[in-house]
């Protein structure tokens, strides 16, 4: 019921209101009082005594406001005067905004500038150019068109940023929107985020709901509420409570999700759930997921909904059903399996039907399966029963099948390590990653199954790029070749050929890839000589499969094998088949089936089509590493057969040594007609004929004019900044030229660095140099400096290098910090990071002289760790080692230091050979104590870490032994074939053999209590391993025999022998055996230094003493002999025993 109210031109009041008036279109809300609206003034409960002029909009709750030009006000504010368009909301006082400012309830001390949104409860904000502030928002401050909802502290935005209440430490970029409760938030390109969010980073229209967690999202990721480590792809949409979960391209999850992937498409977000579960049984094997299987089984009209999620779990239950079998559960599980993908195959056909043809070998391996054999029947007599549009098998394996069918039995984790090997790992150095992937994937029984699952993948799915191919990293077929060799089960080799052929059999140019048939022919191709059996049985395989596959299509599959063979001739895949089908390795009979089923291809060429070939322009194309192709798959280095002789003599015979690596076509860049006229529209009308001028100037120095121009009209005053994107899309597109080809002079001198730093692009970084920090252009430059990198990511190295190579930017380094925390990155570790891994990717050179810079100017980023470090010694070579030892040597560069150098050492122990090679060197140079890094010691193990070992004993051998270091090497376990330990001890002891015995000394008085030391190994928390009395013996007592055949007198001084005495008084029975020729040493040495005691023992210690006596300088032989007859002569042991213990004693014994 509403008493009193007055309308004015469409004023709408709500329930409760009293004495309430508006003009022009005034809208007000309950329990209103005494409120006045002029010309569109919005109220809202319970405000009193309100004026509004021009558009001011009130909330409930707000006294004494008066607003000035479309003001808009909140319920409970004070004393607030906006100017121009400044809108508050409830409960603010002493607020001053200025153009547009609106601000809500409950804020203080607020100043905005420019269209500054502010909501209630606010304090100490500041916003410039469309800043949105909520509620309770403290120390905030947003830059264009930042909004902020309430609770908000210590948030940054840039551009268009939304933020929704009780946000913390929150920084956005281009259109942010974040809820309430995010914490510690990033987001690039219109991230929306919800409340609760924390440590979340979208890029490209990400938008986030509540209660989310380490997510990010790529390119339109939307998230719901309780999402926790979530990474989508292009569209992605989470809902709430999921975790681990990856979407590519339009994926859509729901809650309660756990490491899930969904590639492509899913338009309802139930149904997005539903295929984001799916991916539980990426690379699932065995019944591990029954209770899920259970529950999706029982949502069939759900998957109803979706022709691509039926699609999807028809792909994968079928290949579930072959691994479920066994003990009832399963089989009640594959029973319900079986029924509800007949439910589907038969309901919806046409829908599986996208499938193509892996459908028809999924199908296959279940084909005995009752229900799956009446299905079969209706697919090979009935198709019309199925669907009409279903004309028959043929129709299906004529279709090919997706990646996305392919990839989705394979596990992230999977795919992010077959993708590394093939793309980063070098061919000859895959064992280590090949044992890791068997043991995590392929080691058990059910495992198997897997295996042509891998290999489909790896066919349809990695395609690498021609520089892949054109380099020495791991080729496919070497993958597919050691799953092959590994494959236990027969069924399971079966079936991993025919996934390996089955493009072959209905291949067709115009429809398939050269990339899916290519890894069979070269798995054959280079298995010949290291493994000829894997040869003959794929051709076998290729032969009988033509007319056993499907008889009645028996025509189709040999035009498509027929196809398939004539398709990588003319791609040059290889250049002829004949020598593979007639080679001598292979049985006559299967050579005889060759010539008849492929009688086009056996025959040889002709000396004229040798010498003329052809490369292929366009294909991407595998590297045929034909100098490697001896390697056996699972070997860790590349092993090379007897062809090298044949070589040697080719070389001779014509001259010129044969070239066996693959050279892609180096096409000529054709410098196209770059069109910017979609971004050249937005941009004021100065600028854009300052762009245009630009565009059409070839000359460098009228280029650099204009370029300059356009700066100074950027650096204005009324430049709109929401231009500089524009701008510099512009710039990116016409300086395209300045980002290809090498940066640094081949010949480096003052004049040529700085004609190199005379690019147009260049000015910006000159303009930005000579500003102050303080100076609004500086901000108005990084601003366009962080669009532009934004765009060309190079831009990074190449401010480096102005800032390095440049006499204007002398001293000027730290401007890249500025700039690097001005991007969207906003961190320098991982910007410089970041731009120093392009540098490497783009220009050695460049990066070789940039590392003294980087190192001085930024030690914190990269002393702290071996990451840069190990992007330099991963691409140089020898004289750009040696040009980084003298820079080293010279004072220029440090890249070590005592804190931090051992455990870049240690990190270093995981990288390749030369890579430590390169490390030991760099560290070598630096003038570093090597006590430093001689815990290091304890990590290595002389079958994995040689490099290290070698470069390590190479230094000591140059050292004085100190007891710390010694102590290192005794502590060394004590095996036969690691000789490091024996070998710096011999060294030591021929040059340094006083220092040596003393410290030995030293440490065996000091361990000379070994239930003790036991003890204490058993009570320490400690993972390196610690020294023992056994330890030293064990190495001593290798040293001996190293020595026994020298003239070495190491042994014979005294403090050794005192040593040698001491412990042989307190160890036990079982040691004093074990050490006996090494405690006979003390002996003697007594006995030399108390001859009347020893005369006047009984004789049965003579022979031994004797014996013991001419020991040091018999061989081996004679030790060993000595030795045996101590076992054999036992009991004078405890006599000498009571001797060297008390000379009372003895005389009792006398």
């Amino acid at each position: 019921m509403l008493e009193g109210f007055t309308f004015t031109r469409r004023g709408c009041y709500g329930g409760g209101c009293a004495n309430i008036r508006v003009t022009r279109k005034g809208y007000y809300g309950g329990s209103c009082t005494n409120i006045r609206v002029t010309r569109k003034g919005y109220y809202g409960g319970g405000c009193a005594n309100f004026r509004v002029t021009r558009k001011g909009c009130y909330g409930g709750g707000c006294v004494n406001i008066r607003v000035i030009r479309k003001g808009c006000y909140g319920g409970g504010c004070t004393n607030i005067r906006v100017i121009r368009k400044g809108c508050y909301g409830g409960g603010c006082a002493n607020i001053r905004v200025t153009r547009k400012g609106y601000y809500g309830g409950g804020c203080t001390n607020i100043r905005v500038t420019r269209k500054g949104y502010y909501g209630g409860g606010c304090a100490n904000i500041r916003v410039t150019r469309k800043g949105c502030y909520g509620g309770g928002c403290v120390n905030i401050r947003v830059i264009r068109k930042g909004c902020y909802g309430g609770g908000c502290t210590n948030i940054r935005v840039i551009r268009k940023g939304c933020y929704g209440g009780g946000c913390t430490n929150i920084r956005v970029i281009r259109k942010g929107c974040y809820g309430g409760g995010c914490t510690n938030i990033r987001v690039i390109r219109k991230g929306c985020y919800g409340g609760g969010c924390t440590n979340i980073r979208v890029i490209r229209k990400g938008y986030y709901g509540g209660g989310c967690t380490n997510i990010r999202v790529i390119r339109n990721g939307c998230y719901g509420g309780g999402c926790t480590n979530i990474r989508v792809t292009r569209k992605g949409c989470y809902g709430g409570g999921c975790t681990n979960i990856r979407v590519t391209r339009k994926g859509y999850y729901g809650g309660g999700c756990t490491n899930i992937r969904v590639p492509m498409g899913v338009a309802v977000p139930i149904l997005g759930l539903l295929w984001g579960m799916l991916y539980q049984y990426q690379g699932c094997y065995g019944g591990g997921y029954a209770s899920f299987s259970l529950a999706l089984l029982q949502c069939r009209e759900w998957v109803m909904k979706s022709s691509i999620l039926i699609a999807m779990s028809v792909y994968t239950y079928l290949r579930l059903i072959v691994d479920h079998h066994g003990t009832p559960p399963l089989q009640a599980l594959r029973q319900k399996e079986v029924e509800f993908c007949m439910m589907l195959l038969r309901e919806r056909f046409m829908d599986c039907f996208m499938i193509g043809r892996d459908l028809v070998r999924l199908l296959q391996n279940v084909a005995r399966i009752p229900e799956f054999d009446l299905l079969w029947k209706d697919m090979l007599h009935n198709p019309q029963a199925l669907n009409p549009q279903f004309t028959g098998i043929l129709q299906l394996l004529q279709s090919r099948t997706s990646r996305k069918f392919l990839a989705c039995r394979l596990t992230p984790d999977m795919e992010t390590k077959l993708l590394f090997m093939t793309s980063r790992v070098r061919f000859g150095q895959q064992k280590r990653y090949q044992d890791w992937f068997q043991r995590q994937y392929l080691s058990t029984p059910d495992s198997q199954s897997l295996r042509c699952d891998l290999i489909r993948y790896i066919c349809g799915v990695v395609h690498p790029s021609n520089e892949v191919l054109s380099s020495d990293i791991l080729p496919r077929w070497a993958i597919i070749g050691w799953l092959l060799t590994t494959c236990t089960s027969n069924v399971a080799a079966s079936n991993a050929k025919l996934a390996l052929f089955y493009d072959w059999l209905f291949f067709s140019p115009e429809k398939d890839s050269i990339m899916n048939i290519e890894p069979a022919i070269l798995v054959m191709h280079h298995s010949m000589k290291p493994h000829p059996a894997i040869t003959a049985t794929l051709l076998d395989f290729m032969c009988r499969i033509i007319p056993n596959f499907y008889p009645t299509l028996e025509g189709n599959v040999r035009q498509g094998v027929f196809s398939s063979l004539t398709h990588i001739m003319e791609k040059r895949v290889l250049a002829h088949l004949a020598p593979l089908f007639h080679n001598p390795k292979l049985d006559k009979e299967l050579r005889s089936m060759l010539r008849e089923k492929f009688p086009e291809f056996c025959a040889l060429p002709s000396p004229a089509s040798e010498i003329k070939t052809e490369e292929p322009t366009s294909m991407e194309m595998e590297n045929n590493m034909a100098d490697k192709e001896d390697s056996c798959y699972d070997n860790a280095e590349a092993a090379f057969s007897d062809d090298d002789e044949e070589v040697n003599n080719k070389t001779n015979e014509t001259g010129k040594k044969r070239e066996f690596r693959f050279h892609p076509i180096k096409e000529p860049i054709i410098e196209e007609p770059v069109d910017i006229s979609p971004y050249v529209d937005q941009l004021d009308e100065q600028l854009k004929d300052k762009v245009v001028a630009l565009q059409k100037e070839s000359d460098m120095e009228a280029q650099c004019e204009i370029m300059q121009e356009i700066v100074e009209q950027i650096l204005e005053d009324d430049f709109d900044t929401e231009q500089s994107a524009v701008v510099a899309s512009c710039l990116q597109e016409l300086f395209k030229a300045h980002f290809r080809g090498e940066v640094l002079p081949e010949e480096i001198t003052e004049e040529s660095l700085e004609e190199s730093v005379g690019k147009p692009l260049y000015l910006i970084f000159r303009n930005l140099i000579q500003m102050q920090e303080d100076n609004s252009g500086f901000s108005i430059l990084l601003d366009l400096l962080s669009e532009l990198y934004q765009r060309q990511p190079k831009i990074g190295y190449h401010l480096l290098y102005y800032l390095k190579a440049s006499k204007a930017a002398s001293g000027k380094m730290n401007l890249y910090e500025s700039f690097a925390q001005a991007t969207q990155l906003g961190d320098l570790h991982t910007c410089l990071m970041m731009d120093m891994k392009a540098c490497q990717e783009d220009d050695v050179r460049l990066l070789c002289y940039l590392t003294p810079s980087i190192y001085s100017e930024f030690p914190d980023e990269t002393l702290r760790s071996g990451e840069l470090l190990n992007m330099i010694v991963a691409v140089i070579d020898s004289a750009q080692l040696q040009e980084l030892v003298c820079h080293v040597m010279m004072g220029n560069l440090v890249m070590f230091r005592k804190d931090s150098v051992l455990n870049i050492l240690i990190q270093s122990l995981d990288w390749e050979t030369f890579e430590q090679y390169c490390t030991w060197q760099l560290f070598l140079a630096h003038n570093i104590p090597l006590e430093t890094i001689i815990p290091i010691l304890q990590h290595l193990k002389y079958k994995e870490h040689p490099e290290a070992l070698s470069c390590l004993l190479l230094q000591l051998r140059r050292e004085k032994p100190s007891e710390e270091m010694v102590k290192m090497v005794l502590s060394r376990p004590c095996h036969p074939e690691d000789q490091f330990t024996t070998s710096i001890l011999r060294h030591w002891g021929l040059k340094y053999d006083d220092h040596l015995a003393e410290n030995i000394k030293s440490l065996l008085i000091k361990n000379n209590s070994l239930p003790r030391k036991r003890q204490s190994l058993r009570s320490s928390s400690s993972k390196l391993a610690q020294l023992t009395l056994e330890q030293i013996l064990e190495h001593l007592d290798g040293l001996r025999l190293n020595l026994s055949n020298t003239k070495q007198n190491f042994f014979s001084q005294t403090p050794i022998l005192q040593a040698l005495q001491h412990v042989q008084a307190s160890c036990d029975e079982a040691h004093k055996m074990k050490f006996s020729d090494l405690f006979a040493l003390a002996e003697e040495y007594e006995d030399s230094t108390k001859p009347p005691k020893s005369r006047r023992k009984g004789p049965m210690t003579s022979p031994r003493s004797r014996k013991n006596t001419a020991q040091p300088l018999n061989t081996e032989e004679e030790s060993a002999s000595s030795s045996a007859s101590e076992e054999e002569d036992t009991k004078p042991k405890p006599t000498k025993r009571k001797r060297k213990g008390s000379s009372a004693v003895g005389s009792d014994s006398d």
